[in-house]
């Protein structure tokens, strides 16, 4: 079992608005693929959206193959054991060497790209659907809350492309098809086909209503 491709709890699918700086690259997205779907499934469906990014290529299916691994902890205890030694290397490969942190055990759905992704960093507790786009310098993860525990992380819809920079924080819902633009700081939800931008974001939904900025964060 794999990554969550249709995460739950998420607003219906809308058409997405376009932001400023997102690339065509998810115009053509592969089809979900459930979590029981076989290996070579996934890593079919990786592939084909990292065609012609050299990086993805690489740094997607080691991610894949290394969460296929992480997963086995709870159904296959010999074979994660067997496999600590890949989980190791790509830590080392993709973390130490390549700078990018996700986590194997992160819950991520088919067809994910990595476009550069040098600096970027996602807590593995954060839920990630099908066909997102992560750009260099994303970062997914928790805050501190005001009794000084950490907050849960964010659960992030399909078809979401993410710009260079965002900050996405706290147990916060991303909705399918939504857009992030670069350096944007997230801390509240964004529906399904709305497009953040700017720090403090400002959400901008589908039908064209703009919500005011949060809380400046940095």
């Amino acid at each position: 079992m794999l990554g969550r491709s249709t995460p739950t709890d998420l607003p219906p699918h809308r058409s997405s608005t376009g932001a400023h700086n997102m690339s065509a690259e998810t115009s053509i997205n592969s089809q979900s693929l459930p979590p029981d779907a076989p290996l070579g499934d996934w890593l079919r469906a990786d592939i084909a959206r990292n065609m012609g990014n050299g990086k993805g290529l690489l740094v997607v299916p080691l991610f894949r193959l290394a969460q296929s691994v992480a997963q086995k902890k709870h159904t296959n205890r010999a074979a994660w054991f067997a496999g600590i030694p890949y989980l190791v290397a790509y830590r080392v490969i993709v973390e130490w060497f390549l700078g990018i942190e996700v986590p194997a055990k992160t819950d991520i759905g088919s067809g994910l790209i990595v476009q550069h992704g040098q600096g970027c960093v996602v807590n593995c507790h954060t839920v990630i659907g099908a066909n997102a786009l992560l750009r260099s310098g994303v970062v997914i993860g928790n805050k501190v809350l005001a009794d000084g525990t950490d907050s849960a992380c964010p659960v992030i819809g399909d078809n979401v492309e993410i710009g260079a920079n965002a900050v996405i924080i706290g147990p916060i819902t991303i909705g399918d098809g939504a857009k992030i633009g670069a350096s944007a700081v997230v801390t509240k939800d964004v529906p399904a086909g709305g497009v953040a931008r700017g720090n403090p974001a400002v959400i901008l939904t589908a039908d064209g209503v703009s919500h005011q900025p949060q809380p400046r964060v940095g």
